[in-house]
């Protein structure tokens, strides 16, 4: 147990290097955004899909929802991508 206060930083900076390697990558920007285009398409039928009727639509609210899903998207994606570590480690 000794010491074992001074690997959790270590593992903090190294995961911290992985995540901003990842957001320089050409491939996670394509793989981030993608995914991300999906959940806001994904955001905006489901909140559509709960008015009755097309006229009483609250169109801020779905835009906001759409909005507010991509970017959560995209923040999620920052931890990493199957796509781009797997399109790395074949590369190496």
């Amino acid at each position: 147990m000794r010491g074992s206060h001074y690997r959790l930083p270590f593992l903090f900076q190294e995961r911290m290097v992985i995540m901003i390697n990842n957001i320089k990558c050409k491939k996670w920007w394509k793989a981030a955004g993608i995914r991300a285009i999906k959940t806001m398409a994904q955001a905006a039928i489901a909140t559509i899909g709960t008015s009755t009727m097309i006229t009483e639509m609250n169109w801020m609210m779905v835009a906001s929802a759409t909005a507010m899903a991509g970017l959560l998207s995209l923040l999620t994606s920052v931890s990493g991508l199957p796509e781009c570590s797997e399109t790395e480690k074949e590369g190496e």
